[in-house]
């Protein structure tokens, strides 16, 4: 037995624990000992806001830490948590934040209650950003999405409350908002609708802002998309038939045939055709495509993807247009004693006629004349578009002109440089002594 209480000391062991217990009786014995507590998430307060604006314009822009956690010392009895957590402030002056910038500022900590002393505060310091704020404003973009029930088309979004909104913030974020942007949906939609749409603001490179310094005044606006059906109308053409041909004896095609619209759709209601003009049956090229205008109303306008022009051919029963090569041509200069030789740039000149087959191959293309009148002083060196007029003389029954009027390119050289010839091979041409038309070409 003495061995074994020598070898596992057990009286050693049973002296501390007598001595534990006395420290433990004179410490339980004194009436309040001293103690310490930790309280965490104590608000800071931020004080002197008020006097930076009206002082220097600055106003807190952000703030990296809105608490602080409170290390105290005291009496056991008041350090009570449930208590003693409402009687911890803490405080943090900006006003001495007197320009533009960023701080590292310490907060000031107390506790209203006596005896209690604050040890430590973590974090130490807060940072600060103080900046002048402003306001501007900025113009706002609307945009639909999605699409509308089948047979409509969605007109372009406009917002209905303001074309600009105010925004606010620190003055060097501030430069970097340019618009402001909604969304409304058009998916389903059968009818124009207006909506309250929330905004998002965008700097230019077109990304949303998603800072919380700059924010807009307003936070929706009010956006109207309209919603228009689409119909299609035939297109059709006026002829105005002449004295030799009438409108019974022509065929008409046009390409397209009809067009897809869309606007008001009262107007759209009262639209059976859309007319593209009027075709004269003594001039048309029969069988030659004639591009025309597609005229609309207003309110109305065309569809995604449709033409604005349509091919207009006209056929005439018995008629063709056949082109001729007309090489004689007289000039009629009416300058007095001009420098100039005049030339006409080519051999000879194409003429549309219009008649039956058998009536063109009669025509005698020697009875075909174009007269060109002209002043050569005015005109001056160089080459000149003018006008030319066609003249013809024992044309056979039932065939004429298309056009009378021609295009011509006239060449007009110092005398002491002409010699008949031109340099592209141009044929320079006398004036006849046969009279010239009255009407003759201008310049162009």
């Amino acid at each position: 037995m003495k061995q074994f209480i020598t070898k596992h000391d057990i009286w050693l062991r049973l002296l501390s624990l007598a001595l534990a217990f006395v420290l433990w009786a004179i410490v339980m014995g004194e009436e309040n000992p001293t103690r310490a507590a930790i309280f965490s998430g104590i608000t800071v307060n931020v004080t002197g806001q008020d006097e930076l604006l009206e002082e220097y314009g600055l106003s807190l822009i952000e703030m990296d830490m809105n608490t602080v956690t409170v290390h105290v010392s005291g009496p056991r009895n008041s350090i009570t948590p449930s208590e003693l957590q409402n009687r911890i402030t803490a405080e943090l002056d900006i006003s001495g934040c007197t320009e533009a910038g960023e701080y590292d500022l310490k907060p000031l900590v107390s506790v209203q209650r006596a005896g209690v002393e604050v040890t430590n505060v973590t974090p130490r310091t807060i940072h600060v950003r103080v900046d002048k704020m402003t306001t501007m404003n900025v113009p706002v973009r609307v945009e639909a999405v999605g699409s509308p029930a089948e047979g409509f088309r969605a007109g372009r979004p406009e917002p209905v409350t303001a074309n600009k909104v105010t925004v606010q913030g620190p003055v060097s974020e501030l430069e970097e908002t340019v618009y402001a942007y909604a969304v409304i949906s058009a998916d389903g939609k059968t009818a124009t609708v207006t909506e309250e749409c929330p905004i998002t603001l965008y700097n230019g490179a077109g990304e949303p802002i998603t800072g919380a310094h700059v924010t807009c005044l307003t936070e929706r606006i009010k956006v109207r998309l309209p919603i228009y059906p689409i119909e299609t109308i035939p297109l059709s053409v006026t002829l105005r038939g002449g004295g030799s041909v009438t409108e019974e004896e022509t065929e008409v095609s046009i390409e397209p045939d009809s067009v897809k619209v869309i606007g008001d759709p009262n107007v759209i209601a009262g639209m059976k055709e859309i007319d593209l003009g009027e075709l004269n049956l003594d001039s048309v090229r029969t069988g030659v495509p004639i591009e025309m205008e597609i005229p609309l109303p207003d309110g109305v306008r065309l569809d995604e993807g449709q033409p604005t022009t349509a091919k207009v051919t006209v056929t005439i029963d018995g008629i063709e247009t056949r082109t001729v090569e007309v090489s004689k041509i007289a000039l009629n200069d009416t300058a007095e004693q001009s420098p100039y030789t005049a030339a006409v740039a080519a051999q000879s000149l194409p003429v549309e006629l219009r008649g039956s087959a058998s009536a063109l191959d009669e025509v005698d293309e020697s009875g075909l004349t174009i007269g060109i009148t002209f002043d050569s002083a005015a005109l001056g060196e160089g080459a000149h578009m003018v006008r030319g007029v066609v003249v013809a003389s024992n044309l056979p029954d039932g065939v004429s002109l298309v056009e009378q009027d021609v295009q011509v390119m006239l060449e007009i050289t110092l005398n002491d440089q002409a010699d008949g010839v031109l340099p592209d091979g141009g044929q320079h041409i006398e004036q006849p002594d046969a009279a010239l038309p009255e009407e003759g070409g201008d310049a162009a």
